[in-house]
Protein backbone atom coordinates (compact mmCIF):
# COMPACT_ATOMS: atom_id res chain seq x y z
CA UNK A 1 0.00 0.00 0.00
CA UNK A 2 1.42 3.08 -1.05
CA UNK A 3 1.73 5.64 2.08
CA UNK A 4 1.23 9.23 0.64
CA UNK A 5 2.53 12.25 2.12
CA UNK A 6 0.25 15.54 2.27
CA UNK A 7 0.76 19.28 3.10
CA UNK A 8 -2.25 21.25 4.03
CA UNK A 9 -1.63 25.36 3.68
CA UNK A 10 -4.36 27.38 5.18
CA UNK A 11 -4.40 30.27 7.48
CA UNK A 12 -8.18 28.58 8.56
CA UNK A 13 -6.44 26.30 11.54
CA UNK A 14 -9.96 24.61 11.84
CA UNK A 15 -9.99 23.76 8.09
CA UNK A 16 -6.50 22.70 8.37
CA UNK A 17 -6.97 20.02 11.51
CA UNK A 18 -10.04 18.81 9.60
CA UNK A 19 -8.45 18.08 6.41
CA UNK A 20 -5.63 16.41 8.18
CA UNK A 21 -7.62 14.33 10.72
CA UNK A 22 -9.94 13.01 7.64
CA UNK A 23 -6.42 11.99 5.68
CA UNK A 24 -5.12 10.44 8.13
CA UNK A 25 -8.47 8.50 9.12
CA UNK A 26 -7.82 7.25 5.57
CA UNK A 27 -4.32 5.84 6.00
CA UNK A 28 -2.09 9.04 5.03
CA UNK A 29 0.15 10.96 6.53
CA UNK A 30 -0.67 14.89 6.66
CA UNK A 31 0.57 17.70 8.26
CA UNK A 32 -0.49 21.26 8.31
CA UNK A 33 0.56 24.93 8.45
CA UNK A 34 -1.17 27.76 8.81
CA UNK A 35 1.20 30.42 5.96
CA UNK A 36 3.02 29.80 2.50
CA UNK A 37 6.10 31.23 4.42
CA UNK A 38 5.83 28.84 7.12
CA UNK A 39 5.24 25.85 4.19
CA UNK A 40 7.94 26.62 1.59
CA UNK A 41 10.21 26.15 5.14
CA UNK A 42 9.03 22.88 5.81
CA UNK A 43 9.60 22.14 1.92
CA UNK A 44 12.82 22.78 2.17
CA UNK A 45 13.44 19.79 5.17
CA UNK A 46 10.75 17.57 4.57
CA UNK A 47 9.45 15.42 1.44
CA UNK A 48 5.71 15.81 0.73
CA UNK A 49 4.02 14.09 -2.54
CA UNK A 50 0.77 16.36 -2.58
CA UNK A 51 0.17 19.84 -0.94
CA UNK A 52 -2.81 21.04 -0.53
CA UNK A 53 -2.85 24.89 -0.90
CA UNK A 54 -5.82 27.86 -0.15
CA UNK A 55 -5.86 30.32 -3.12
CA UNK A 56 -6.52 33.41 -0.55
CA UNK A 57 -4.27 33.65 2.50
CA UNK A 58 -2.96 36.84 4.15
CA UNK A 59 1.05 37.38 3.34
CA UNK A 60 1.80 34.90 0.40
CA UNK A 61 -1.29 33.92 -1.44
CA UNK A 62 -1.44 30.63 -2.97
CA UNK A 63 -0.31 31.49 -6.54
CA UNK A 64 2.86 33.10 -4.80
CA UNK A 65 3.43 29.34 -3.16
CA UNK A 66 2.66 27.54 -5.97
CA UNK A 67 5.06 29.66 -7.76
CA UNK A 68 7.69 29.02 -5.25
CA UNK A 69 6.89 25.26 -5.07
CA UNK A 70 7.52 24.95 -8.71
CA UNK A 71 11.09 26.68 -8.45
CA UNK A 72 12.21 24.87 -5.31
CA UNK A 73 10.32 21.27 -5.16
CA UNK A 74 9.62 20.45 -8.80
CA UNK A 75 8.38 17.22 -8.14
CA UNK A 76 5.59 17.58 -5.48
CA UNK A 77 2.03 17.72 -6.96
CA UNK A 78 -0.03 20.70 -5.89
CA UNK A 79 -3.40 20.59 -5.55
CA UNK A 80 -5.59 24.03 -4.72
CA UNK A 81 -8.77 25.29 -3.92
CA UNK A 82 -11.06 28.43 -3.77
CA UNK A 83 -13.90 29.64 -1.93
CA UNK A 84 -15.38 32.12 -4.09
CA UNK A 85 -12.35 32.64 -6.99
CA UNK A 86 -13.63 33.01 -10.89
CA UNK A 87 -13.12 30.00 -12.93
CA UNK A 88 -10.08 32.00 -14.41
CA UNK A 89 -8.35 31.68 -11.09
CA UNK A 90 -8.23 27.93 -11.38
CA UNK A 91 -7.04 28.11 -14.85
CA UNK A 92 -4.18 30.37 -13.97
CA UNK A 93 -3.19 28.05 -11.28
CA UNK A 94 -3.29 25.15 -13.77
CA UNK A 95 -0.68 27.07 -16.25
CA UNK A 96 1.71 27.40 -13.09
CA UNK A 97 1.81 23.92 -12.50
CA UNK A 98 -0.70 23.69 -10.18
CA UNK A 99 -2.31 19.55 -11.01
CA UNK A 100 -5.89 20.30 -10.32
CA UNK A 101 -8.02 22.85 -8.10
CA UNK A 102 -11.53 22.55 -6.48
CA UNK A 103 -13.70 24.64 -5.15
CA UNK A 104 -14.93 24.90 -1.09
CA UNK A 105 -16.55 22.95 0.52
CA UNK A 106 -14.23 20.30 0.10
CA UNK A 107 -15.97 17.04 -0.90
CA UNK A 108 -13.52 14.70 1.27
CA UNK A 109 -13.69 12.09 -1.31
CA UNK A 110 -13.18 14.39 -4.40
CA UNK A 111 -9.77 15.56 -2.46
CA UNK A 112 -8.65 11.82 -1.96
CA UNK A 113 -9.82 10.93 -5.62
CA UNK A 114 -7.44 13.92 -6.37
CA UNK A 115 -4.61 13.41 -4.05
CA UNK A 116 -4.35 9.70 -5.22
CA UNK A 117 -4.41 11.09 -8.89
CA UNK A 118 -1.68 13.56 -8.38
CA UNK A 119 0.73 10.69 -6.31
CA UNK A 120 0.03 8.72 -9.33
CA UNK A 121 1.39 11.44 -11.70
CA UNK A 122 4.22 12.10 -9.26
CA UNK A 123 5.36 8.37 -9.35
CA UNK A 124 5.15 8.24 -13.36
CA UNK A 125 6.69 11.26 -13.24
CA UNK A 126 9.80 9.98 -11.49
CA UNK A 127 9.97 7.18 -12.99
CA UNK A 128 9.96 9.14 -16.96
CA UNK A 129 12.55 10.91 -15.44
CA UNK A 130 14.73 8.32 -14.38
CA UNK A 131 14.38 6.42 -17.26
CA UNK A 132 15.31 10.03 -19.46
CA UNK A 133 18.86 10.69 -17.43
CA UNK A 134 21.93 9.81 -19.61
CA UNK A 135 23.70 6.63 -17.74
Amino acid sequence: MKQIRVLVIDDEEELVSSIIKCLRIRGLTAEGVGSGERALDILQSKDFDVVILDFKMPGMNGVDVLRQIRKTSPAVEVIMYTGNGPMETGIDALQLGAYQWIRKPINVNELLVQINNAYDRKVIEADRRAHDEPV
